[in-house]
């Protein structure tokens, strides 16, 4: 599976979360999923997809509605680090902290982003990335277009895209210019360029 993640086409599979996973608890490691982005492929994120539990988790305004707002959360034995009501807590502080407007909003977008929902949107994804392959290639552009569920992503390369530096070596300038087409076109993709 692949998910363009902020530009970076990042290859993942169950397999290979499995095995970090495994790793980290050979290591004594903790092992941390930042589901800013990956949340929105379902309620479990990335390791409800992968079927990997994590440490710790991170998210973001996606939980808020997409109002600027922050969350962590873990084991138990991690959280209770952060406990303001410990013994000797670690303080734990945030500009995202008690924002009461985020967190109603991200009420409401909670209740509102069903299994249903998420699957609409993630419909809605698939075939457009599937449109965008199909037009690059009849007019014979060199893309890829990589995501999973609404996370979608486009680099404008032949070469495989295996880490940072193959996607920095896509064409960025390209990409940049696509980005502003679609937006003269009233599409947001919503892509970093």
């Amino acid at each position: 599976m692949e998910i363009g993640v902020r530009g970076l086409a990042v290859s993942c599979t169950a397999g290979l979360a499995a095995r970090l996973r495994s790793i980290t608890r050979e290591l004594g490691v903790l092992l941390i999923f930042d589901e800013v982005i990956s949340l929105r492929l379902g309620h479990g994120g990335a390791q409800g997809v992968y079927g990997v539990e994590p440490d710790l988790t991170t998210m973001g305004k996606i939980i808020g509605g997409g109002l600027p707002v922050a969350a962590f959360g873990g084991k138990a034995d991690l959280m209770s680090m952060v406990d303001p009501t410990a013994v000797a807590p670690i303080e734990q502080a945030g500009t995202y902290n008690g924002n009461p407007l985020g967190t109603a909003a991200g009420a409401a977008a909670m209740r509102e982003l069903t299994p249903a929902a998420i699957e609409m949107l993630s419909a809605a994804r698939d075939r457009l990335r599937t449109e965008l392959r199909e037009v690059f290639a009849t007019h014979d552009v060199a893309a890829q277009v990589v995501g999973m569920g609404s996370v979608l992503d486009v680099h404008f390369t032949d070469r495989l895209l295996r880490n940072y530096r193959d996607v920095m070596a896509s064409d960025r300038k390209l990409l940049k210019r696509f980005v502003i087409g679609m937006l003269n076109e009233g599409v947001f993709l919503g892509l970093g360029v």
